[in-house]
């Protein structure tokens, strides 16, 4: 399977990479492209921008929570699934694009597909100071050519320099042009043929700064996109911008060059046993509960999952008919008094999991779950009270980075086996139990934590089911258990 495709990275975070990535995608589809987009690494927030753009979700690439070829396989059948569900069937340089699982039927509609991966921090950051999982892991794994975005403020021949350090590191010649940013058209036309000529490369444009197009961050990363105003006006102002200062032309014919993947099939088997109904599986999903990996959805739909998103803030109960709950993370602590006053939703939960309802919880879904959650100035407020305990801010991340989760005792996971995962938060908890061995990757460092059930699971670690999917499996089917009981 081909699909043209662009990395666009950068030398550090900071450099911009999100607000072009947009601007890009922006423009894509304005010339009619069928763009789907990814994220690299574990970051939750910058796909929630792409899909304010693409009105269509935004996955993950991360090669510290799967292998190559799971990595391969996520990519393209995120692809053609796209391309099924759009019925596309494309000639695009002189190939014609087939589906994942199949080539679709011809349609009539004049859409070309293209993926475009946003990177994570700089080009070659992975895990301590390697390149595992670094953005250049994945492209190289997908063999996508990359783009880099250079903050070239206060620089002119000195990007050049820049540039032909990351090109030294450059061992599978992935890096094919560069764009510079919060820079003037003056510096870029003096330095553009020096790039070109002694390094090689496409200079492809600049960007310039602009104050008003700026978003914020927070301790966890950028300010959702709810909380930014005229979000799709900035959008619409960077793309326009870009249009006029880089050549998008270019960067699709690089696109274009992205090389052939081997065909990968995800298998994911279905607890459903033919005539069985489907678990009504509850996953929170609002302002407050949106830190959600859209690869654990298409797992647990596949394996028999019938899905029903429900909002802890504004919904009274759970969805008729639950037999499972998921409480992913976010930014609870933003609104701890209106969770707090939701008494109804509060006792909903409860209720269900004191009667043996099976839970998954990950961080602020798990802050949720405590008696109570104290904010930055010590206000306590009631929440679901199935932890015996409370939750306080402090003040730095606690257990930063890429952890393996194993059980002491299996029964999510075969035995000796891990779930891959990561931990960012501030929060902490006076009840952490201690079901699990999780160590942080790339150091001797490891802690207890995790309170698990038979059929329940919940802590502070985010989980990739794709790293283990018995993970998943193991909840589906004790959430079909506890349906069958509740009928009988």
């Amino acid at each position: 399977m081909r699909i043209p495709g662009i990395v666009i990275a950068a030398p550090s975070s900071g450099s911009g990479k999100t607000l072009i990535t947009m601007a890009l995608m922006k423009a894509l589809k304005q010339r009619d492209f069928f763009v789907r987009g990814f994220k690299c690494g574990p970051d939750y927030i910058d796909p929630m921008f792409h899909r304010e753009i693409l009105r269509i979700p935004s996955k993950n690439l991360d090669t510290f929570f799967v292998d190559e070829k799971m990595l391969r396989s996520l990519y393209t059948d995120t692809i053609g699934e796209t391309l099924m569900t759009s019925k596309l069937s494309s000639s695009y340089g002189g190939g014609t694009v087939n589906a994942w699982r199949g080539a679709p039927e011809r349609g009539t509609t004049s859409d070309k597909p293209i993926a475009v991966v946003e990177g994570v921090m700089g080009l070659y950051d992975g895990i301590g100071i390697t390149d595992e999982a670094s953005t250049y892991e994945v492209a190289k794994a997908l063999r996508i050519p990359v783009i880099l975005v250079i903050d070239a403020k206060g620089m002119s021949r000195s990007v050049v320099a820049e540039i032909a350090g990351f090109l030294r590191y450059d061992k599978e010649g992935l890096i094919k042009g560069v764009i510079l940013n919060r820079t003037s058209e003056k510096v870029f036309n003096l330095v553009k043929p020096i790039i070109e000529s002694e390094l090689n490369i496409y200079a492809l444009g600049y960007f310039k700064q602009n104050k008003e197009l700026t978003i914020k961050s927070r301790h966890l990363g950028l300010i959702l996109p709810n909380e930014v105003e005229n979000l799709r006006q900035k959008i619409s102002q960077a793309s326009a911008s870009l249009e006029k200062t880089v050549d998008i032309d270019n960067i699709i014919r690089i696109a274009n060059t992205a090389e052939r993947l081997p065909d990968h099939h995800l298998m994911i088997e279905s607890m459903v046993k033919q005539g069985m109904k489907k678990p009504v599986i509850a996953v929170a999903r609002d302002k407050a509960f949106s830190f959600i990996y859209e690869d654990n959805l298409k797992i647990l739909r596949e394996a028999g999952a019938d899905i029903r998103f429900f909002s802890p803030l504004r919904d009274y109960s759970l969805p008729e008919g639950t037999s499972g709950i998921v409480l992913y993370g976010g930014y609870p602590e933003l609104y701890l008094q209106e969770l707090s006053s939701n008494g109804s939703m509060l006792e909903s939960i409860r209720n269900a999991i004191f009667d043996g309802m099976p839970t998954l919880a990950e961080c602020g879904g798990y802050m949720y779950l405590h008696e109570k959650v104290y904010d930055q100035h010590d206000r306590g407020y009631e929440m679901c009270g199935v932890v015996k305990g409370s939750c306080r801010d402090t003040g730095k991340l606690s257990h930063f980075g890429y952890v393996t989760v194993m059980e002491k005792e299996p029964r999510f996971l075969p035995k000796e086996t891990v779930m891959r995962a990561h931990e960012f938060h501030h929060y902490n908890s006076t009840a952490n139990d201690t079901a699990c061995i999780i160590q942080k990757e790339g150091s001797d460092e490891s802690w207890e934590g995790v309170m698990s059930g038979p059929g329940s699971f919940v802590g502070f670690p985010h989980f990739f089911y794709a790293s283990n999917p018995e993970f998943a499996y193991h909840f589906l089917k004790e959430s079909i258990k506890y349906a069958e009981n509740k009928r009988l």
